[in-house]
């Protein structure tokens, strides 16, 4: 809409204004009077929301025209507020946007959130969650407007400059387990900005993390129990600490119980109250250098000697050690094995030595026995 002075000493029959969109062909409308040499009229839609509209006046006193000096004008929708982030260091692989709604007669529709110039979000909402994935990011937010001529973008926000501290996770050492196993996992990486009581590890439901410690501010170590029924392949693993959440895809394998590392030999199977006895161990697994062995209640662990997939082990058995069969733990540092038993049985005693029989009586005793039997024989009769 516009109102523009039209002057001339014989008076103006017919007024116009004329108008390009982007240099493209002329269209015109015809001026209404108001009086007092002012008229008014329209320059319709342009019929889109970014255009560069050139205008001017035509008229006409029934014997000359005239024309006006060109005017121009840029028509677009209006842009939402530059889009603002939470205050501090950003650490983390995501960032909270937020921004204020664009001061326009038409009703907004959505907002599309770009990154480096790429839409990467859409939403009602006049905030979002962005991903992080470089150390510089470009972000922009436009809205798109319910129009007379349908949805139109409007104009981008100001530019945002991102430069967020991204969190990275090396791959677990071990990265591989099985159903039904216990392992001792390590978790490394930079930026992790790991803190004690407010660290969580997650790799699905059907793994329980427990005795998860940190070590440092990019460093942590837990203990992996895999349900025997876990599903079987690749998963994803989540890292919290504090407000930062770090995902990480493909990071851990799940294996076949089947295939699991175990122990598949004892030598021997049974040790007595109170001795002393070697044992060896066999796994189907090279064993670590210096692993732990928990035998139970009563058994004394002296020394483990390790030489590839078998442990040799020196004990001692306490008289008083409960009987009866009980469990090989053997932990070599990152797997926890199992898959034999030993027995404690009681201390076999060798019996005393007792004689029921009579010694040979001394040489001539014998016959002075018979003797006297006969002498008592006679005197009978």
């Amino acid at each position: 809409y516009l109102e523009v002075s039209v002057l001339d000493d014989l008076g103006v029959s017919e007024a116009w204004v004329v108008w390009t969109v982007d240099e493209g062909d002329e269209q015109r409308a015809p001026l209404s009077p108001l009086g007092a040499d002012v008229y008014a009229g329209e320059i319709s839609a342009p019929g889109a929301a970014d255009v560069d509209v050139s205008w001017w006046i035509e008229a006409s006193d029934g014997e000359n025209d005239t024309t006006s000096s060109q005017g121009s004008f840029r028509a677009y929708l209006a842009a939402p507020s530059i889009p603002a982030v939470p205050d501090g260091r950003l650490v983390g692989s995501t960032v909270t946007l937020s921004w204020e709604p664009p001061e326009s007669p038409h009703t907004v529709v959505d907002y599309l959130v770009s990154r480096d110039g790429t839409v990467v979000l859409q939403t009602e909402d006049t905030n979002a969650e962005l991903p992080l994935i470089d150390e510089v990011h470009f972000v922009t937010v436009s809205a798109r407007f319910e129009t007379s001529l349908g949805t139109l973008e409007g104009d981008p926000s100001p530019t945002l400059l991102i430069t967020p501290t991204i969190p990275e996770i090396d791959p677990l050492e071990p990265a591989y387990g099985w159903q039904g196993t216990t392992l001792r996992v390590t978790l490394t990486g930079t930026d992790l900005l790991l803190v004690s009581g407010e660290v969580d590890l997650d790799l699905g439901e059907d793994i329980a993390v427990s005795e998860l410690s940190v070590r440092n501010a990019d460093r942590l170590e837990a203990t992996l129990e895999i349900d025997i029924e876990a599903e079987v392949g690749v998963r994803s693993l989540l890292l919290t600490s504090g407000e930062v959440e770090v995902v990480e895809l493909e990071a851990f394998t799940v294996g076949m119980a089947s295939d699991a590392p175990q122990l598949v030999g004892l030598d021997p199977v049974a040790v007595e109250q109170g001795a002393h006895a070697t044992l060896v161990l066999t796994a189907n697994t090279e064993l670590g250098d210096a692993p732990s062995l928990d035998l139970g209640d009563g058994v004394i662990i002296e020394s483990i000697e390790v030489d590839g997939a078998e442990a040799t082990v020196e004990l001692a058995v306490a008289r008083d050690a409960p009987l009866g069969e009980r469990a090989v733990v053997l932990d070599d540092g990152t797997l926890i094995l199992e898959g034999v038993s030993l027995r404690v049985r009681d201390q076999t005693v060798p019996p005393e030595a007792v004689c029921g029989c009579v010694g040979a009586p001394a040489s001539g005793v014998l016959p002075l026995l018979v003797g006297l039997l006969g002498l008592i024989r006679r005197s009978r009769r």
